[in-house]
C-alpha cells in the first residue's frame, strides 16, 4: 500500500556545539546539531524506485526509458537523481507504478510523470512526460487529496472527504467506475457496495484490479477476477467494487495491498491474509495453490504492521521492524538471490534498528531503514538498487547517500559519524587559537548537490591568558638591579609586554624591547635615585589579554629637613608617587592592585631615616653649645 511520510522530523534538542571549545592541539570529540539528508518514504515500481526525502524533495533511480525518474531526461540512473519541476512544492507522499510515478503535495495537489499512453498521468493529455505534470484539481472535485497510488497503468487517489478516484487503463474494470474504458482524467470509484456514508481511507492498484479499505474496516475490490483476486469466491470481472467475503467477515482490517494477480489484507492484531494467484507461493499459506477467498498467511507468532504486493511476491513488515517476503525468488525478491521461491514468509535481516517501511516492486523490494536509508534487493537490471551498480539479482544493499564532512575552522574533523538524523560527531583537528565556524558539508557525490550549513562562531580553539603569578613590589636602594618576574597560562601561549607608568603622560607605556613569548617573563630594572616607579605586564593571545598586578620599586628619598627642595613645600620628602587615580585600573576581570600594601614599609623606612637626621642634628647642636660655654 502507499505510505505517507513515515519518518517525521523531530525538533532538535541540541542547538549549540558541545563542547563549545577545546585545545589548539585538537582531539576533542564534538557533537554538532545538523539536519541529515535522509529519506522519509520509498516506493518500488517495475524497474525503478522513488524516494521522498525528509525535506520534501523527491528522488528516483533505475529505468528511465519513458521519463519515470522525472529528471527531464530519458537516461537511466543507478543512483538517486532529483525530480525536477517541483521546486517550491513540499511533497508528503510518493508512489511508483509500472513505468510512471505519482506524488502528493502538502496542500493536496497531485503530480505525475512518466509513461502516459493510457491516461495514467491524469492531466487529460494521454502523453508521456519526463517532468511532473499536475492533475487538474477540478477533476478531483476541487478538494485536497490525502493519499495517492500508482498501479501498472493506472493511478488512484483518495480525497479529504473519503472519495476514491482512479484514472488510466480501465478495460478490465480496474477504474471501478462501471464503464470499462480508459480515462485520461480522474473518475470517481463507485463504492456504494460499502453502504451509505462509507469513506475510503486506503486504495491500491494491482495489474488489472483495485482494492480499497473503508473507515469501517471493510475491504472492496474491483476489476479483473481471473485468479480470484477479488476475494468473492468466483471469477469474472467486477466493473464496480464488491465487498470481500470469507474469513474477513467481522475482522477489523487496517491495511490492504494489491499484487500482480493477488490481494492482501492485514488485521488489527497483525495477522495477514491473501487471495488470488498463488502459483509462486505469493499467498504465503504454505502452498502454491491459488484461492478465490482470503486465507491466512502462515506467520506463526510473527505479527505484522504493514504489507505490500509485488508481481508474484509479497512483503510484510513485522512489528519489530524485520521485513518478511514470500513468493517468487527468481531474481532475488526474497533477499537471497540463489534461494528457491518460498510459499511462507522468510525474514530479510537488515541489522541495526530494522526497517520502518517496505514496498514491493515488480521483481524487487525496497525497505526504508530506521535511520532513513533505502535498502533494496532483487532485480537490479536498471540500477533500481540505487547504489551505483547495474545488473543481476542482489541481496539487500543500501542506496548511495550523500557524503558528509565536518569542517572546524576550515579544517576537516576526523571520525565523523551521524547520531540519528539530527546530530553529527567528529574529532577536532589541530588549529590556531581563536573563535571559528563549524561547517557541515553534505553531498557532492553521485547526483547529490553539495550543500553547506554553517554554525557561525560556534567553537573556540584554545583559552585566553590567565595570570598565575604577578611581579612583586620591593623597597630598595638607588642603583640596585631589581628582577621582576611574572607568569601566565593560555592556549596558545600568550605574548608578554612589560609596561611602565608614565606620570608625565598619565598612562601606561610599553617598555622598549621588553616583549616576549612564553608563559614566564622577567624584567631587569635599575632602581631610581629616589621615589617610586611602577611596572606591570600584559599577556595576550588571539582570544584576549590579561594584566598582572602592579609592582612598585620604591627608593626612599632622604631630604635635609632644614633645606627644602626648590619649589617644594617644607617637610616634603620628594616627588609624590602616583595615586590610585593614576593607576589605569585594569579592565573588569583582570588582575590589578593599587600598591597600598606597600605603604607601611615605605612609611617605616621614612621614619627611620628621619629619626637618624634628627639625632645627628641634636648631636651637632650639643657640640656647638659646649664650645660656647
Amino acid at each position: 500500500m502507499p505510505v505517507p511520510f513515515v519518518v517525521s522530523a523531530t525538533a532538535l534538542l541540541l542547538t549549540a556545539v558541545l563542547p563549545s571549545g577545546g585545545p589548539t592541539s585538537g582531539g576533542t570529540v564534538v557533537t554538532v546539531p545538523a539536519d541529515r539528508f535522509v529519506f522519509a518514504q520509498v516506493a518500488a515500481g517495475e524497474q525503478h524506485t522513488v524516494g521522498l526525502a525528509s525535506d520534501g524533495t523527491v528522488w528516483a533511480w533505475g529505468d528511465n526509458s519513458v521519463g519515470q525518474l522525472g529528471d527531464g531526461t530519458s537516461t537511466a540512473s543507478a543512483v538517486p537523481t532529483a525530480v525536477v519541476g517541483l521546486e517550491g512544492v513540499r511533497i508528503v507522499q510518493v508512489d511508483a507504478g509500472y513505468s510512471h510515478s505519482i506524488a502528493l503535495a502538502d496542500d493536496g495537489r497531485v503530480f505525475t510523470w512518466g509513461y502516459g499512453f493510457y491516461g495514467q498521468l491524469g492531466d487529460g493529455s494521454g502523453v508521456t512526460s519526463d517532468v511532473p505534470v499536475q492533475v487538474p484539481p477540478s477533476e478531483l472535485d476541487d478538494q485536497p487529496v490525502v493519499l495517492v497510488d500508482a498501479g501498472p497503468y493506472t493511478s488512484a487517489a483518495v480525497g479529504a472527504d473519503g472519495t476514491a478516484y482512479a484514472w488510466g487503463q480501465g478495460t478490465s474494470g480496474q477504474l471501478g467506475d462501471g464503464t470499462g474504458v480508459n480515462r485520461r482524467v480522474p473518475v470517481t470509484v463507485d463504492t456504494s457496495a460499502a453502504g451509505p456514508g462509507a469513506r475510503v481511507v486506503d486504495v491500491d492498484a494491482g495489474w488489472r484490479h483495485g482494492i480499497a479499505l473503508t473507515d469501517q474496516g471493510e475491504v472492496l475490490t474491483w476489476g479483473d477476477d481471473a485468479e480470484g483476486q477479488l476475494g468473492r469466491g468466483f471469477g469474472g470481472q467486477a466493473m464496480t467494487p464488491v465487498l470481500v467475503s470469507g474469513v474477513l467477515d467481522g475482522v477489523e482490517v487496517v491495511d490492504v495491498a494489491a499484487g500482480g494477480w493477488h490481494s492482501l489484507a492485514l488485521d488489527g492484531a497483525g495477522r495477514a491474509y491473501a487471495w488470488g494467484a498463488g502459483v509462486q507461493g505469493q499467498l504465503g499459506g504454505g502452498s502454491t495453490s491459488g484461492s478465490a477467498l482470503p486465507a491466512p498467511v502462515t506467520s506463526g507468532s510473527v505479527r505484522f504492521r504493514a504489507l505490500d504486493g509485488g508481481y508474484e511476491h509479497s512483503v510484510a513488515l513485522s512489528a519489530d521492524g524485520v521485513p518478511y517476503v514470500w513468493g517468487d525468488n527468481g531474481l532475488g525478491a526474497l533477499g537471497q538471490p540463489h534461494a528457491p521461491s518460498s510459499p511462507v514468509p522468510v525474514p530479510v535481516e537488515l541489522g541495526g534498528d530494522g526497517a520502518v517501511q517496505v514496498s514491493a516492486g515488480w521483481e524487487h523490494v525496497v525497505a526504508l531503514t530506521a535511520d532513513g536509508i533505502p535498502v533494496t534487493w532483487g532485480n537490479n537490471a536498471d540500477g533500481q538498487a540505487g547504489d551505483g551498480v547495474v545488473g543481476g539479482a542482489t541481496g539487500p544493499r543500501p542506496a548511495l547517500m550523500p557524503e558528509v564532512q565536518l569542517n572546524v575552522g576550515g579544517a576537516p574533523a576526523t571520525d565523523v559519524s551521524w547520531t540519528g538524523s539530527e546530530f553529527l560527531t567528529g574529532v577536532t583537528p589541530a588549529h590556531a587559537s581563536g573563535v571559528v565556524d563549524i561547517d557541515v558539508v553534505q553531498g557532492g557525490n553521485g547526483r547529490y548537490p553539495r550543500t553547506v550549513s554553517s554554525l557561525i562562531d560556534s567553537y573556540t580553539f584554545g583559552t585566553a591568558p590567565v595570570v598565575e603569578a604577578s611581579p612583586v613590589s620591593v623597597v630598595t636602594r638607588p642603583g640596585e638591579i631589581v628582577e621582576l618576574a611574572a607568569r601566565a597560562s593560555g592556549d596558545e601561549t600568550p605574548t608578554a609586554q612589560w609596561q611602565q607608568w608614565s606620570s608625565a603622560d598619565e598612562k601606561w607605556v610599553d617598555v622598549p624591547g621588553q616583549t616576549g613569548s612564553g608563559a614566564a617573563t622577567t624584567l631587569s630594572v635599575t632602581a631610581p635615585e629616589g621615589g617610586v616607579v611602577r611596572y606591570r605586564v600584559v599577556f595576550a593571545n588571539p582570544l584576549g589579554s590579561a594584566v598582572s598586578e602592579i609592582a612598585e620599586i620604591t627608593v626612599p628619598i632622604v631630604v635635609d629637613a632644614d633645606q627644602p627642595q626648590p619649589g617644594a613645600e617644607p617637610g616634603a620628602t620628594g616627588p609624590v608617587a602616583p595615586t590610585s587615580a593614576d593607576r589605569d585600573v585594569a579592565p573588569s576581570g583582570r588582575l590589578a592592585v593599587t600598591g597600598a600594601g606597600l605603604l607601611g614599609p615605605v612609611i617605616l623606612a621614612a621614619l627611620v631615616l628621619a629619626a637618624g637626621l634628627v639625632a645627628r642634628k641634636l648631636a651637632s647642636s650639643g657640640l656647638r653649645a659646649g664650645r660656647g660655654a
